[in-house]
């Protein structure tokens, strides 16, 4: 429900070992910033051939996106980066030719030195990267990186020994430097792109280039090393950023590869190192961050360096980058607890009075994160200063902070909310069948979810869900969501474990022991933590894909039952008294057509008196077609809908656009 910044510094954006000399060619006499570390001072080819799982590979875009659809959104909305997304479509082009017709040479990588976005500020590159990313630039690069290094018969970067004399060997990997230093670029501009990195398998030269790498020489303040480390690591930490990588990243073994350059001595590697760690290790692995103790002593270190700093920076690290990276350890509870007691809430505190807006709004976030824990929960209670401080913030004009301070706020008052519950006729605790399904996910799942509720609805179930429930602040919305819920369903992923309107959600719903059926939505995703023990025992449906999706559904009525489905109701038609659904066949009923579309002007009449919205004239002359129209337009743009029944049907009263809402959803 957010977007990630980048927390590290930005890569360079021009590379020494791109240079080129004379008419676009290299300079083959200078050696290229690259690993001359041997293990036992073996040479590469004694290294033997790369794995086969090497292979290039050029994959399509996954089923379901449009991506010229998404790439003319992007033309039009950023006329001024159009000449650059063209060269990089020919970039691609040029390189799948280059790879494919010359055998591999690549001759023509040095004719984009310019992709490094050396004078495009950050709102640009983000959008350069996300152009990349609905190209096949992440499998392109990747068959191109693979058949560079099997040139050289290397599976790494980190294995080169190259001699002045081998001018060939020179230009390859110069070319190497060049694709990396574009991956390198990109990820950190565009968590699409390093999603599609990751998919294309590009993520394991760079776990390969640390496992072979030593520590001491890789990673140090005291000499001048190559760029082989700082491009590996900081290319990881861009990608484990976006959560759907973070699995792919646990199963190359990430984890074990990185926590030995925990303890490198070079301050920036540590951090860096810290901070992609703190993304992708689980909760039993977390113990590994808390065996040494200086890590979070060095990371407070660093961001009192930050904020003391004139430009608020340090180490290449800003003060929101930093805090970022702290609510990213806290994600992890066992986390939460020690951050607080090495002094967390005294520099946050300073940072939500006197820092930039961007600064306040991480400094809330991560108040906000901290305040799961039911320790720290306890003495933000206590502690007048920042609830005052988070009440003041709450009706801040930047939305993200003032949206922030609310949740955090929230999650503090927890316990006062579930005393005041109004249940509306609703069992506050575990709920009945009389109430809503309500479905609480995370907005990537979005089009799953939806298609989702229509097939329960189809069913007979009510169904309540953000998408539809736009009136009031969306915390007050959620909790009235939640208490009148006869069942809650958890949409599991990784995204929605990190996320902390998901958090406050399900734990909600956990408190007043509601009926909670969890889904699956990521493939092989295994949750822990706080998810893991809202799941506990519990049957839990797998919609990732693994399994027919039908199959899913019918398992997951069976299991819903009478929880949710609509009441009921007895109804006259034509003087005849018949028991009706709510659901579906309510409205038909109110009308003489065989189906909503059928429906003629005095059939909508009908149904508008039962909704009690009868002297609404403009409304009256709608037709069963125009209502299809308004239900669809209800879901597909929320906005617009909810603009053109305030504008052009003229119910600028609220009770009315309730009821017509409502009304419009159940038909």
């Amino acid at each position: 429900m957010g977007s990630t910044s980048s927390m590290q510094r930005p890569p360079p954006r021009q590379t020494a070992d791109a240079a080129k000399t004379g008419a676009g060619k290299p300079d083959v006499s200078q050696k290229p910033p690259v690993n001359t570390v041997s293990s036992g001072g073996n040479t590469s080819t004694e290294r033997g051939k790369p794995d086969v799982a090497l292979e290039p590979t050029v994959n399509n875009v996954p089923p379901g996106v449009d991506t010229e659809a998404e790439m003319k959104k992007l033309q039009e909305n950023f006329p001024h980066l159009n000449l650059q997304f063209n060269e990089i479509e020919a970039f691609i082009q040029q390189l799948k030719d280059d790879a494919f017709t010359k055998n591999g040479k690549y001759s023509k990588l040095y004719n984009w030195t310019f992709l490094g976005f050396e004078h495009h500020n950050d709102t640009d590159r983000r959008k350069l990267g996300d152009y990349f990313a609905l190209t096949e630039a992440a499998e392109v690069l990747n068959a191109a990186f693979v058949t560079l290094l099997k040139s050289l018969g290397l599976k790494c970067m980190a294995l080169m020994v190259l001699g002045a004399e081998d001018k060939t060997q020179l230009i390859n990997a110069q070319k190497l430097s060049l694709i990396r230093m574009i991956v390198w670029n990109n990820t950190d501009g565009s968590l699409s792109f390093a999603e599609k990195v990751s998919k294309a398998g590009m993520l394991t030269h760079f776990v390969e280039d640390l496992k072979e790498m030593k520590v001491e020489d890789a990673a140090s303040d005291d000499e001048e090393v190559d760029q082989t480390f700082e491009a590996a690591i900081s290319i990881l930490q861009n990608c484990s950023r976006n959560p759907a990588t973070r699995q792919p990243l646990r199963e190359l073994g990430t984890v074990s590869v990185l926590l030995p350059y925990l303890k490198c001595t070079s301050e920036e590697g540590k951090l860096q190192t810290l901070f992609t760690l703190a993304n992708i290790v689980d909760e039993t692995e977390n113990e590994h961050l808390l065996a040494d103790n200086t890590l979070f002593d060095h990371l407070f270190d660093i961001l009192k360096e930050a904020w003391t700093d004139d430009e608020h920076r340090h180490l290449g690290f800003s003060v929101e980058e930093i805090v970022d990276g702290m609510t990213g350890l806290a994600k992890n509870d066992s986390n939460k607890k020690v951050l607080r007691e090495k002094g967390a809430v005294p520099i946050l505190t300073e940072i939500m009075k006197f820092g930039s807006d961007e600064e306040k709004e991480y400094a809330v976030k991560c108040i906000w994160e901290l305040s799961f824990d039911k320790t720290n929960k306890e003495m933000f209670n206590g502690n007048k200063e920042l609830q005052q401080l988070l009440q003041e913030l709450r009706s801040s004009s930047c939305k993200g902070i003032s949206k922030a301070a609310d949740g955090a706020l929230w999650v503090l008052t927890m316990e006062e909310n579930n005393n005041t519950t109004s249940t509306e006729g609703v069992d506050g605790r575990n709920g009945s069948d009389r109430g809503h399904v309500m479905i609480s996910y995370q907005w990537s799942d979005q089009k799953l979810v939806l298609k989702i509720k229509d097939s329960l609805r189809q069913k007979g179930y009510k169904i309540w869900m953000d998408v539809d429930h736009m009136e009031g602040s969306t915390l007050q919305a959620m909790a009235e969501a939640v208490q009148n819920a006869s069942v809650v369903l958890v949409c599991m992923s990784e995204r929605y474990k990190l996320s902390q309107n998901c958090r406050s959600e399900a734990e909600y719903a956990f408190s007043l022991e509601k009926k909670i059926v969890p889904l699956l939505t990521q493939r092989a995703y295994k949750p822990d933590g706080w998810l893991g023990m809202i799941k506990g025992t519990k049957l839990f449906f797998d919609f990732s894909g693994k399994y027919p999706y039908d199959q899913k559904l019918t398992d997951l009525a069976k299991e819903l039952g009478e929880h949710g489905k609509m009441q009921q109701l007895i109804d006259e038609i034509d003087g005849e008294t018949k028991i009706v659904p709510v659901v579906k066949t309510a409205p038909l009923a109110a009308a003489r057509g065989q189906s909503l579309a059928d429906w003629s002007v005095k059939d909508v009449q009908n149904w508008l008196t039962k909704t009690g919205l009868k002297n609404d004239s403009l409304l009256r002359k709608m037709t069963g077609d125009d209502l299809m129209f308004l239900r669809d337009i209800s879901h597909r743009a929320p906005e617009f809908y909810f603009n053109y029944l305030r504008t052009d049907l003229q119910l600028s009263c609220f009770d009315d656009l309730k009821k017509f809402s409502r009304a419009v959803d159940k038909l």
